[in-house]
């Protein structure tokens, strides 16, 4: 399993990482009325944009995208804030 760094304090960031060869462009907010993050995934080898995916622990952000080359990305530990991501609740890609 690998952890994928994530900046803490940010209600509002974009990074690129590449997985198993692909890479992802993740794009995350902060949505205050819900107190949730939703992400928008982006595989542009693959032709794929998801949007409005909820980060939640133990969720597999990739599920059903039919990537059979990918595993799991997913948020392990405390249900994600900006003041908590990369320290309580952090990024994995591995197998869930």
């Amino acid at each position: 399993m690998r952890r994928i760094v994530l900046p803490n304090g940010k209600a509002h960031f974009t990074f690129s990482v590449e997985l198993d060869g692909e890479l992802i462009n993740i794009r995350a907010n902060w949505l205050t009325r819900y107190g949730y993050y939703i992400v928008t995934i982006e595989i542009p080898n693959q032709g794929i944009e998801v949007a409005g995916r909820s980060l939640h622990p133990n969720i597999d952000l990739l599920k059903d995208l039919q990537l059979t080359n990918l595993q799991s990305l997913f948020i392990k530990g405390d249900e994600p804030t900006p003041n908590n991501l990369g320290v309580t609740s952090n990024l994995y890609y591995g197998e869930l």
